[in-house]
């Protein structure tokens, strides 16, 4: 379409995109979805923040393969959880665009399971080593701490979400049908 004249600079166009697709319709009130919102960047900031830092710490278990693998390749999936929470907070409404639910809450959901998956191997592993090895150092212990807390947010982040995403009462069929194949 042509567009409409910008009074703010003359002779330029402004063009307006209209949605006319379908909506993910999460029954919800907006409050709820504000507070889900910001609820999931602290969870996802808190376990990120406290992942880092017990890495910062320098575990000795994570010298091991079978722990320092796990915890290095949860990377990977962290940045999609934080890509996907960046969408999440763009959304304004419970009621979401394909796009807007695709590129944030489906992200998420789909990427928190490997992240914690990998978090679970790597702080268990380290609970296990510091077992065997009975290594009780001040900073082993609150480096094992620090990242069986981690996992606890993003499993916590995990239960939120699926909540949240139990109440969608309305799913595009665009939208499962692309996914059908």
């Amino acid at each position: 379409s042509p567009g409409r004249t910008d009074p703010r600079s003359p002779g330029r166009r402004q063009t307006e995109y209209i949605y006319r697709a379908d909506y993910y319709i999460i029954d919800i009130d907006d409050e709820t979805f504000r507070r889900f919102r910001w609820g999931s960047f602290l969870r996802v900031a808190a376990a990120t923040g406290l992942f880092v830092a017990a890495h910062l710490l320098g575990p000795r278990g994570t010298v091991l393969p079978w722990l320092g693998i796990p915890a290095l390749l949860s990377v990977i999936p962290l940045v999609y959880l934080w890509m996907g929470l960046a969408a999440l907070l763009r959304t304004r409404s419970p009621r979401m665009t394909i796009r807007e639910f695709a590129f944030g809450l489906e992200r998420m959901e789909n990427v928190l399971w490997i992240l914690w998956i990998l978090w679970a191997v790597a702080a268990g592993g380290e609970v296990v080593y510091l077992l065997i090895k009975k290594l009780f150092t001040a900073a082993e212990l609150l480096a094992a701490g620090m990242e069986a807390a981690a996992f606890a947010l993003a499993l916590w982040q995990q239960v939120r979400q699926s909540k949240t995403l139990d109440a969608c009462v309305h799913k595009p069929e665009a939208a499962g049908k692309n996914k059908k194949g």
